[in-house]
């Protein structure tokens, strides 16, 4: 983040973060919030035959997942929310985009992230997985 926000917004950037992570935790604990109810319907839109990966997988073990492990949280409605929220707080934009939906933010985001990276140890892990079995899949 601190390679799009820069410098002078470290401390404000990982104050945002660590908040946004927290907020998500809580709302993942309480079956009555509306991003768990958000997150369980988009989940269940997930299990189909294209996604054999999900077909042993309940919600409420991915939503205890997602809560300890932010990136399992991150669905396109939550990075809209946490780039919005990180445009509001630098004041400026992180991404140039031509609507705020949250298809465009998070696949702005994902470009942007992707743009960014400099060396293969930039890169999450699970993007080099995936990445991986995409080219397999290609050859």
């Amino acid at each position: 983040m601190i390679k799009l926000t820069g410098d002078d917004y470290e401390e404000s950037v990982r104050e945002y973060v660590d908040s946004f992570y927290q907020e998500i935790k809580e709302k993942l604990e309480s079956v009555r919030s509306d991003m768990y109810g958000m997150m369980k319907n988009e989940f269940a839109s997930q299990k189909k035959p294209t996604r054999p990966e999900l077909e042993h997988i309940e919600f409420d073990d991915y939503a205890a997942e997602a809560s300890e492990t932010i990136q399992f949280a991150m669905l396109k409605d939550n990075i809209k929310s946490f780039v919005i929220g990180l445009e509001d707080l630098i004041g400026n934009r992180l991404i140039e985009r031509t609507d705020d939906k949250s298809e465009t933010v998070a696949a702005g985001m994902l470009n942007t992230y992707l743009n960014m990276v400099d060396s293969v140890s930039d890169m999450y892990v699970d993007y080099l997985d995936m990445f991986t079995k995409i080219k397999a899949f290609i050859e």
